[in-house]
């Protein structure tokens, strides 16, 4: 069950190795939250929510959607949110991008959120390696994950030490 082993110490609970590619996917990115600190002035209040972008994916926001419901980081409640319009993805905290999008859509997203404190996670291949901030990586054993750690601080966002500790690879 690959990392998401690894990181049961850190973590609530463990995802059969049956479960779907979607559910996987979105059991992780609720987890990663836990790792992330984003500046109290990205939320509007105490309590705003931490809001979770799926661009262009119905069904994996579907997934996500079913996965944090009722869940929180802090006081923040976490919800998802579909979005198809690239232009609205800077309200949001994490922006989830899927294989769905070409190429160069996936290069003006990143270009545009590049100094925005929204961390960027995809499943494309070579996701960290073109500016994004996470990407999941299926291999024989499971899913893993991969940081790009030097575009996490130009956000100023903070990832937890032991979260790095568990990515396969990191771009300092």
């Amino acid at each position: 069950m690959a990392m998401l082993f690894l990181l049961n110490p850190l973590l609530i609970s463990v995802l059969p190795a049956y479960a779907e590619p979607h559910k996987l996917e979105a059991e992780y990115l609720l987890r990663i939250t836990q790792f992330v600190t984003w500046s109290p002035q990205l939320f509007t209040d105490p309590t705003a929510p931490l809001e979770i972008c799926v661009l262009d994916d119905a069904h994996f926001q579907k997934s996500l959607e079913n996965v944090v419901k009722g869940r929180k980081i802090g006081y923040h409640p976490i919800i998802s949110r579909l979005e198809n319009n690239i232009y609205k993805l800077s309200t949001c905290h994490i922006v989830y991008i899927t294989t769905a999008g070409d190429a160069d859509r996936v290069m003006t997203i990143l270009n545009s959120l590049k100094n925005k404190s929204v961390l960027l996670v995809s499943n494309i291949p070579h996701f960290i390696d073109q500016g994004g901030n996470l990407g999941f990586i299926y291999q024989k054993h499971g899913i893993f994950f991969e940081i790009n750690y030097q575009s996490l601080n130009m956000k100023g966002l903070t990832l937890s030490s032991k979260l790095l500790r568990q990515a396969l690879r990191v771009i300092k």
